[in-house]
């Protein structure tokens, strides 16, 4: 009898080792057909990007190429278009990051990026690095330099920056002290004092180094000399109670994310806006709103909570919010106002899209009143470390003493420190807010921001930090390369 014949059953059925690897082989083409379609989808998303119409991409294009050798030390330094540009090219890293495209880790191979931090930071600089190396580049950290740098033995920052600008291709400096690097704010205020003017304009001078800013035609032609010979781009990882504007840029990745369709309609009216004010600036703003109304943009508002004055996070993003027409809410906790000049440079932005200033640029003193009027939420917490030493030391009697009525700035960061103070928890946001609002954060969280919160529809803060390896992959990219 054939050995075949031995081998089936009675009821002419194949042998059981034979099924199973059947069964596997068919569980095997299911799976690599499923990921074949998953790989499929992210091409298609990182292709479509966020919907942008062919010819905006063409002048992303163009506005990617022009961001290599430029550095950001303010959200003001960027067009709409290199936004916009920075933004695809961090969802397009996402995507590659996301299928494990081996093609990352050559894209800066040979570049060296160095992170000089005098203030403590673990989200930013983290990042920037985790960025770096992921993108094939080298790192020089540096997380403490007040400590382990020469520093502290009392070298100026110009010689130790101009130091880093030798060995690396790309520099991220946190500074403590508030830079003011564009013409708008460039003057000091009259009741700084001398020592605190003298500070800033020791920042400005050695921003302005960094932005080729040149005083004269000699001066000029050696920094071209010495540009063809190296170029080091500085990347703000934040100063002081000024600005942080790659934090800006990576909430307005995640608020992009989840308003595809708006900010696609946002940032192509943004760009249409500003290429029709460099070809025609005397035209009024209100005719800019009519040829704006033509294609409607779907109408977006955020609410900021918390410390408005000292959080340079908040700076940022207003200022580059107010530029796509976002409708912004300030609730600042009592002796936390945003300072007026600033407010005044957000409602000047509405106001040359011909939007009106105080229906776009609001204040409330209830957030209860605000939630179900906003699409985010944006917390920042109590910034101790901004406060003066009479601030402060006022801060810590407050803490040991009872609780008073007053709210001063230093009663509120001592009830905020007891966990007193006014919080957002899930209870709040479950009876005032819409159920489709986000609440983000630029962490570390204190006590303003309850942990119930993190298993909510309304949390998106850890997916908003996530997101700042691949906005900052792409600002490495593009200052360094001008493409992916």
């Amino acid at each position: 009898m054939p050995a075949s014949s031995l081998a089936a059953s009675p009821s002419g059925a194949p042998p059981a080792n034979c099924v199973e690897s059947q069964q596997q082989q068919h569980d095997q083409q299911q799976q690599q057909q499923q990921q074949q379609q998953e790989q499929q989808q992210q091409q298609q998303e990182e292709d479509e990007g966020f919907g942008f119409a062919a010819e905006v991409q063409q002048q992303l294009q163009q506005a990617a190429a022009a961001m290599k050798g430029h550095s950001v030390v303010s959200v003001s330094s960027l067009s709409a278009a290199a936004v916009a540009a920075l933004l695809l090219a961090a969802k397009k890293l996402k995507c590659m990051y996301t299928r494990k495209d081996p093609a990352l880790r050559h894209t800066l191979e040979g570049k060296v990026v160095a992170t000089a931090f005098f203030e403590p930071s673990t989200r930013t600089r983290c990042s920037f690095e985790a960025a770096a190396l992921r993108l094939g580049a080298g790192v020089i950290s540096n997380p403490d330099l007040k400590v382990a740098s020469s520093v502290k033995k009392g070298e100026t920052l110009e010689d130790t920056v101009r130091m880093f600008a030798a060995y690396a291709d790309a520099l991220v400096l946190r500074h403590p002290e508030k830079v003011s690097s564009s013409s708008s704010s460039s003057s000091s205020s009259s009741s700084s004092s001398s020592s605190s003017r003298g500070r800033q304009l020791r920042l400005r001078r050695f921003s302005a180094v960094w932005l080729r800013l040149g005083d004269g035609p000699q001066q000029q032609q050696q920094q071209q000399q010495q540009q063809q010979q190296q170029q080091c781009v500085l990347l703000s990882g934040g100063d002081g109670s000024g600005e942080h504007p790659t934090q800006a840029l990576l909430d307005l990745f995640t608020i992009a994310e989840q308003q595809q369709q708006w900010f696609a309609a946002a940032a192509a009216a943004a760009i249409r806006m500003q290429q029709q004010q460099q070809q025609q600036p005397q035209q009024q703003p209100q005719q800019q709103l009519q040829q704006q109304q033509q294609s409607p943009i779907p109408q977006l508002a955020l609410a900021f909570w918390g410390d408005l004055k000292y959080g340079r996070t908040v700076h940022s993003l207003a200022l580059l919010l107010a530029r796509f027409g976002v409708r912004l809410f300030f609730i600042p906790l009592e002796g936390f106002e945003p300072d007026g000049e600033f407010i005044n440079q957000v409602r000047t932005l509405f106001e040359q899209q011909g939007l009106d200033p105080e229906a776009f640029c609001c204040f409330s003193q209830s957030l209860e009143a605000v939630l179900p009027s906003v699409d985010f939420l944006y917390v920042t917490r109590l910034q101790h470390e901004r406060l003066n030493p009479a601030a402060a030391a006022a801060a810590a009697a407050a803490a040991a003493a009872p609780a008073a009525p007053a709210a001063t700035a230093a009663a509120t960061a001592a009830a905020a420190a007891k966990g007193d103070g006014v919080r957002i928890t899930a209870e709040l946001l479950h009876a005032c807010a819409k159920p489709t609002l986000k609440v983000l954060h630029p962490l570390p969280r204190l006590q303003e921001l309850s942990p119930n919160v993190d298993p909510t529809c309304f949390s998106l803060y850890f997916s908003q930090a996530a997101n700042g390896v691949f906005v900052r992959m792409a600002l490495l990219c593009l200052c360094l390369k001008g493409e992916i």
